[in-house]
Order: C-alpha cells, then sequence, then structure tokens
C-alpha cells in the first residue's frame, strides 16, 4: 500500500501567500494524477472556496 503524505502551510501572520502556494500546488499534484484534498481552516477569513471557484 503506498503511503500517504500530509503537507500543511501554517503561520501567525496574514498575507504572506500560505493559501496561494497550498492552493497551486493543490492543482499541479491534482492535475498530475494524485488525489488532493485541501482544506481552509482560517476560521475567521477561509476564501480557497472563492479562490479555486468552488
Amino acid at each position: 500500500m503506498e503511503q500517504k503524505k500530509i503537507w500543511a502551510f501554517g503561520g501567525g501572520k496574514g498575507g504572506v501567500g500560505k493559501s496561494f502556494v497550498a492552493g497551486n500546488l493543490g492543482i499541479l499534484l491534482a492535475q498530475n494524477g494524485h488525489t488532493v484534498i485541501l482544506a481552509d481552516l482560517d476560521l475567521g477569513g477561509a476564501n480557497m472556496h472563492t479562490w479555486l471557484g468552488v
């Protein structure tokens, strides 16, 4: 069985590109046939759904 990987991007400062990097990496991995789950856990300002058009 293939071992799964979990990548987490976090930090205390906003606006430094965490969502940008995570979103683009998720898109790239999905385009290359990988299964991707992307969770935006910013409880105050989650916007990944808007950015990805979901």
